[in-house]
């Protein structure tokens, strides 16, 4: 989704468009929502995150993750070991990393493979 749409869309809940400024497809970004049930039935907020929900759902750029899913990328992020002269990395972790390489590639770094950068 392009950011000139969620904009839009957010335009009409103050509450969702302040954590959402400024929010634009980068890579390694982290938009991150949470909630929990009982809150939206108590603040008559259902149809906000339904629709939240419905605009960003379904989109094959975007990885929908759980917490641990997170932590578990995070950490095998800062496992990732790369050459001192930044020619490969090898990825040492059970899980797939993308790196961004001189601002213009992003690198696939598969489980227990050194890569070439």
């Amino acid at each position: 989704m392009d950011s000139a749409k969620m904009t839009i869309f957010l335009a009409g809940d103050s509450t969702v468009q302040s954590y959402s400024r400024g929010m634009a497809p980068q890579c390694g970004w982290v938009y991150y929502v949470w909630g929990h049930s009982y809150e939206f039935g108590q603040n008559d907020s259902w149809k906000i995150i339904e629709d939240f929900c419905k605009e960003v759902g379904g989109q094959e750029d975007i990885w929908y993750a759980t917490n641990i899913q997170i932590a578990d990328y995070m950490d095998a992020v800062r496992r990732l070991q790369v050459g001192v002269n930044s020619d490969f990395a090898c990825n040492p972790s059970a899980i797939t990393v993308w790196i961004s390489v001189d601002d213009d590639r992003i690198v696939e770094c598969k489980p227990g493979v050194i890569t070439p950068l």
